[in-house]
């Protein structure tokens, strides 16, 4: 049984004939309507989906990876997200997605929610994360003979980029890490 605005539809913009049909014991009415365009409004103002959209899963995203270093006592280490489109090549298909996430908002994100957390965050610098190996320091372009894959041309180690790159990030962490709780000298 529908609404009373419901009803009124079919038997006020109804279109040809109607056909009334029983399925699974119940009864439907199955009706064509021409239902007339709604009158545009001006807008008090606009809402942004995507933005809230991306906003929204920044925020889900950042609460759990510091949910995670929060119970494991762990440290957070990012790159630095700011220039991000400007050093990443994507495929076609994927530079919408890249275009409009907001990648430095989810760095600001970890930032906030590590520091209510009591979890130390530091952002490292992104140079050669992907092409630098993590065993033996060695630094070459051709570390990386596909865009997901890593090889070391000196000592042959091997793996995804991401984890490569995951390993410098914490090796640059550690080696800051150093440097931000020394303590301060004291001038004699």
């Amino acid at each position: 049984m529908g609404a009373a605005d419901q009803l009124k539809t079919p038997a006020q913009y109804r279109r040809g004939e109607s056909d009334l049909v029983q399925r699974g014991g119940k009864w439907f009415l199955i009706a064509t309507c021409d239902l007339p365009e709604p009158e545009e409004f001006e807008p008090v103002d606009w809402i942004g989906k995507e933005h809230r959209h991306a906003t929204h899963l920044n925020h889900r995203i950042s609460k759990e990876i510091v949910s995670v270093a929060q119970r494991n006592g762990r440290g957070l280490a990012v790159e630095e997200l700011d220039a991000i489109r400007d050093r990443v090549r994507l495929r076609r298909d994927q530079r919408g997605t890249l275009s409009s996430w907001p990648f430095h908002r989810l760095g600001q994100h970890l930032a906030y929610k590590a520091r209510r957390a009591g979890v130390p965050f530091l952002e490292v610098d992104a140079t050669y994360t992907s092409q630098r190996c993590p065993r033996c320091g060695h630094t070459e372009r051709a570390n990386r003979p596909t865009r997901d894959r890593f090889s070391c041309r000196r000592c042959g180690l091997a793996g995804p980029v991401d984890v490569v790159a995951g390993v410098n990030v914490r090796h640059r962490a550690r080696s800051a890490w150093v440097f931000v709780t020394a303590p301060v000298p004291i001038p004699v």
